[in-house]
């Protein structure tokens, strides 16, 4: 055999050693891509090169998407994302009679990515972290606050309250980062709230129960009667009332909370009377939406006495998002 001959078997030869003999196995391939959603071709890779080890070709999975994802991470770093969702979750606190609850704003790059599942479902358990991982003050300021998105993202991921599933793992910014992977576009994490004292309750529109374009909360707060001293009827009624008056600020966009917190300045650039102006822009000023005739801070009232507390009720707190505004 020629010297010209034994060069061109060579590299056959050694290719061929290259290929491995190892066939995954039909049925735990399917679980894989039950469990996953990864793609055929990825999920046959995993389970070869973990010789159909189903909980080896899981971790292989993960670190795979997280290297993929931080690579198209980078890739789409720049690129604007002016789309997503706002996300709320909520929890009863029986010490404060009422839900501690929260929103957060995650974003995307299209409108088609925010309705996809897997995108909201990352949104949900952002949403769950935020208001089982983060600690509120509790100080003399606003019953809301901001929640650190820095410290969010280093977070574990929680499963969203209502949620079945309990699995607890990746941080927040892992998580996204293999969504990014997954899906392809930017994803980020704009801003973060919850209500750290008083009676709340959130509505969202141009969604589902979970998610929408525009999200609301409203805090109410009993007068002259601590949160502890409520009894399951009043306590109820209040969390109705939150609700309602949630409504109220995603469908009406007050700015100001009463007439005292807007400047002479805000009054003046809009060119209204007064009371004009606190009609448009107070919601405790506002009329209430299915009841014209009372005040948002008049049904609020009636509500608490209604049920039983003498001294009624006040909104104390409300914050209204629009996605990407």
């Amino acid at each position: 055999m020629s010297s010209m001959s034994f060069a061109r078997i060579i590299p056959r030869v050694f290719g061929a050693r290259c290929y491995s003999t190892v066939k995954p196995d039909i049925k735990l391939l399917k679980q894989i891509r039950q469990e996953t959603e990864v793609s055929m071709s990825k999920a046959k890779e995993a389970l070869i090169q973990t010789n159909n080890n189903y909980a080896e070709a899981l971790a292989w999975l993960s670190k795979d998407a997280q290297i993929s994802g931080a690579k198209k991470a980078q890739k789409v770093a720049s690129r604007e994302a002016a789309e997503g969702v706002l996300t709320t979750a909520s929890v009863q606190v029986p010490v404060q009679n009422g839900y501690k609850t929260t929103m957060i704003e995650l974003n995307c790059e299209t409108d088609f990515v925010s309705k996809n599942d897997m995108f909201r479902g990352l949104a949900s358990r952002i949403a769950a972290t935020s208001l089982l991982m983060h600690e509120t003050q509790r100080s003399a300021g606003r019953p809301i606050e901001s929640i650190s998105i820095d410290n969010l993202l280093q977070s574990p991921l929680m499963p969203h309250p209502e949620a079945e599933s309990s699995e607890i793992g990746k941080t927040v910014q892992e998580s996204i980062v293999e969504t990014i992977g997954k899906i392809g576009e930017n994803i980020t994490l704009r801003r973060a709230a919850v209500v750290a004292d008083g009676i709340s309750a959130s509505y969202l529109h141009g969604g589902d129960a979970q998610n929408g374009k525009i999200g609301g909360i409203a805090v109410l707060q009993p007068k002259k009667v601590s949160l502890a001293e409520l009894d399951e009827k009043a306590s109820a009624a209040l969390s109705k009332a939150a609700r309602q008056v949630a409504r109220q600020v995603v469908g009406f966009s007050p700015k100001y909370l009463n007439p005292e917190d807007a400047s002479e300045t805000d009054r003046q650039t809009e060119g209204m009377s007064p009371e004009e102006f606190d009609e448009t822009f107070v919601l405790n000023k506002q009329k209430y939406m299915l009841k014209p005739d009372l005040t948002i801070a008049q049904f609020v009232d009636q509500e608490a006495i209604s049920n039983g507390l003498k001294d009624g009720a006040e909104v104390v707190d409300f914050i209204r998002w629009e996605v990407a505004k």
